[in-house]
């Protein structure tokens, strides 16, 4: 919400309902270009209903692409199982996070749409820090634990701190930030964290 607000300085709304009411939009769109049956979407958020014959693509026999969506929190996470193609995960991810957060969410959106595991891609999950060197792979570990410090201050990333066992560290990380101590966050996490969030190896490795 800050970032909507002050950042973007746009309104800010749940974004699950809007999400949601945007795929299903642009799922309509497509029907109407397919079947060229008029075009209305009513929803809360979005409304169309013009699709002038000069804007609709010639006809063609291609698949339509797949929507993805990132998510972090399990309202997202639910919804990408429910209407989505894929999910695309922020790398800011352990396997415990994985296993026991992400996973049975996107079933739970699986069992509301009647949709299944096989048609449905997972992406993302995980930093990395590679190079050609041991030197260039701390290089990385090093800009990695600042993201995780800068991730870490926000609540809604604080499950992923949860799974890794440090359940208290997001609020330290928060107050950090409100302070402007943006400079000390790297110093926080542990090396624990830093290697259960990130693919660590030289390029030989």
């Amino acid at each position: 919400k800050a970032h909507n607000e002050k950042r973007f300085s746009v309104p800010w709304s749940a974004p699950v309902p809007r999400i949601k009411e945007y795929v299903l939009s642009l799922r309509e769109i497509w029907r109407c270009w397919r079947s060229g049956t008029p075009l209305n979407f009513q929803g809360n958020h979005y409304r169309f209903s013009l699709m002038p014959p000069n804007f609709i693509p010639e006809a063609n026999d291609f698949r339509l692409p797949p929507i993805t969506i990132a998510a972090v929190g399990e309202s997202m996470l639910r919804l990408s199982g429910e209407v989505a193609d894929g999910v695309r995960l922020h790398p800011f991810c352990t396997k415990d996070y994985i296993k026991r957060y992400v996973l049975p969410n996107i079933e739970i959106g699986f069992s509301r749409s009647g949709r299944c595991r096989k048609s449905f891609e997972i992406s993302g999950g995980s930093f990395l820090a590679t190079g050609p060197t041991d030197e260039t792979v701390k290089e990385k570990l090093d800009w990695v634990r600042y993201r995780i410090g800068f991730y870490g201050s926000t609540p809604a990333y604080w499950p992923v701190l949860e799974s890794a066992g440090f359940p208290d560290l997001g609020k330290k990380l928060n107050m950090l930030t409100k302070e402007g101590s943006w400079d000390k966050l790297a110093a926080q996490i542990p090396d624990d964290l830093l290697r259960a969030c990130t693919v660590v190896g030289r390029h030989d490795e």
